[in-house]
């Protein structure tokens, strides 16, 4: 089985003293495939923000969308395409899709290309590099050999314009309510 990642808690005690509230492995395993080396990990989940200081952030709802107003931190593993093809039968994994959130991705190891529909164009991300993805229709790859482990919160949001239209017919849109496509 693929393990989560250590997470530790802070919090009080019923004394009202600082406490380390929990210390081990994240049990909220959203998605993973132990063939290909695939994991995503819901570290913390916010119903709303601002977030009531004693609220369990334990994920018990697995799914893509953070709660609606609130946000979610995610950790994950991308292994490299090839990996990922060859356990699906040379079928292509993920594809472009788009979320109601803005994401804040942090690289930890590895490589991520980046692709935004209608522009043809990739950015490579690397070990230390942020990106802010902002509801455009996206897709990863990881063209690299070894596996690419990133951390994001994916923040609840609005869209207040309409698109421009670039949308593909192939596009996974992920909205609330909708089970994980991983």
């Amino acid at each position: 089985m693929i393990k989560g990642p250590r997470r530790v808690v802070t919090g009080y005690d019923d004394k009202g003293n600082c406490v380390w509230v929990s210390d081990g492995e994240s049990q909220a395993i959203l998605g993973g495939d132990e063939k290909v080396g695939l994991k995503v990990t819901d570290l913390w989940r916010m119903s709303e923000i601002p977030v009531p200081m004693d609220e369990d952030g334990v994920s018990t709802e697995y799914t893509i969308m953070p709660p609606k107003d609130g946000l979610v931190f995610r950790y994950a593993v991308l292994p490299p395409d090839s990996k990922r093809e060859a356990h699906s039968g040379g079928q292509p994994r993920g594809g472009m899709h788009e979320t109601e959130t803005i994401d804040l991705m942090t690289m930890i190891s590895g490589e991520i290309w980046s692709e935004l529909e209608g522009n043809g164009k990739q950015i490579h991300l690397k070990a230390g590099d942020i990106f802010i993805q902002r509801g455009t229709n996206h897709s990863w790859h990881n063209r690299s050999d070894k596996p690419a482990v990133y951390t994001v919160v994916l923040v609840s949001a609005k869209r207040t314009a309409t698109p421009p239209n670039t949308r593909s017919k192939e596009s996974m849109v992920y909205r609330r309510g909708e089970p994980p496509r991983i």
